[in-house]
């Protein structure tokens, strides 16, 4: 599947402002909205406490994207396997997209402890750890 996306530059940012974008931290995918750009379009201001809710559009790679993909990443993910302790030391290493603080987050599974009721992640803002019982989680095959 191809997914058309908008890359951010100083000359296109203060059009986008509302649209969801994409980018990686710490080798995540974070999916966040643009809530504001500075006078020079080099910065936009986003919702994400570990950036300091910044983020500087010329030094990294950020694109635009619509909702249709977000659904698309959530149309990707098996919905009929909800992790559970039961399940969850089965799905080691897939990745995963759930939402945190009003942004999507597509990250891997690295392990699994406390009984399965957590799971090790690579996402510092939340202790790189999630409680699987307490949040919708999809898996991204």
């Amino acid at each position: 599947m191809t997914i058309h996306t908008v890359r951010l530059t100083p000359d296109n940012v203060s059009q986008y402002i509302g649209y969801e974008i994409i980018f990686k931290s710490r080798n995540n995918h974070i999916v966040t909205r643009i809530d504001s750009v500075s006078n020079g379009g080099k910065t936009i201001k986003i919702e994400h406490p570990d950036l300091q809710n910044n983020l500087q559009i010329v030094s990294r790679k950020i694109y635009v994207i619509q909702r249709k993909i977000i659904n698309t990443f959530y149309s990707m993910a098996i919905h009929t396997v909800r992790l559970t302790p039961d399940n969850v030391s089965q799905y080691i290493g897939y990745e995963i997209i759930f939402k945190s603080r009003n942004n999507h987050i597509v990250t891997r599974i690295i392990s699994v402890s406390n009984g399965g009721k957590t799971i090790k992640i690579e996402h510092p803002d939340l202790q790189n750890s999630l409680q699987i019982v307490s949040r919708k989680i999809c898996l991204i095959l």
